[in-house]
């Protein structure tokens, strides 16, 4: 009687510890039908075709032509996805222009825009892609302009928006706490018109 007593215990015991279905560990087959079925995380598709820099140094383009008693000069150096660049200096001004094999160059012009004062232009070319794998549909560059005669070295640094598809400079952004972020604004959206030199 009592070995009947104590077998029904253990047995009553054995159910009271089996856990509930809902504390089970999810199966392997149904882990994976989950991870299937997951949707895809729309901020990762974004970020994935959103727009891109890329950047050339201006600090490593080598002198091609040079006349220093007449102050003057041309540079070369290689870009991105067969673009080149050549930065033209002359009488303490310097310009830039965008050089493509089997393409007219784009004179970014800049003595137009500082209305011939002297500038310096900036280290770095940005160039900006539709995204990541795509070919760049414009460049910025930085454009330090001296504005003021009696202040000549204040300088007043600009950012230039050109675009490559129209071979021309669609923005001059003037400084601002969001300088960077309105350039690149100009450079991923619809398409301008062409600043008139």
């Amino acid at each position: 009687m009592k070995l009947r007593i104590a077998a029904s215990a253990l047995v009553l015991l054995a159910a009271c510890n089996q856990p509930a279905e809902q504390d089970l560990p999810v199966q392997a087959s149904e882990a994976a039908s989950e991870v299937a079925a997951a949707p895809v995380n729309p901020a990762i598709s974004a970020a994935a075709a959103a727009p891109t820099s890329r950047y050339t140094s201006l600090k490593q383009c080598k002198v091609t032509r040079s006349a220093p008693d007449e102050d003057w000069s041309e540079s070369r150096c290689d870009g991105v996805d067969g673009w080149a660049l050549q930065l033209d200096y002359g009488d303490l001004r310097e310009n830039v222009q965008v050089l493509r094999a089997g393409r007219p160059s784009v004179d970014l012009n800049l003595g137009a825009l500082t209305g011939g004062a002297f500038n310096s232009v900036g280290d770095a070319i940005e160039w900006r892609a539709p995204e990541a794998g795509q070919p760049p549909a414009a460049l910025i560059l930085r454009n330090s302009v001296s504005e003021d005669v009696n202040q000549p070295e204040r300088l007043t640094a600009y950012l230039v928006v050109a675009d490559l598809a129209q071979g021309c400079v669609v923005a001059n952004v003037p400084p601002s706490a969001d300088q960077n972020a309105a350039a690149r604004a100009i450079a991923d959206g619809p398409q301008r018109n062409c600043l008139k030199p």
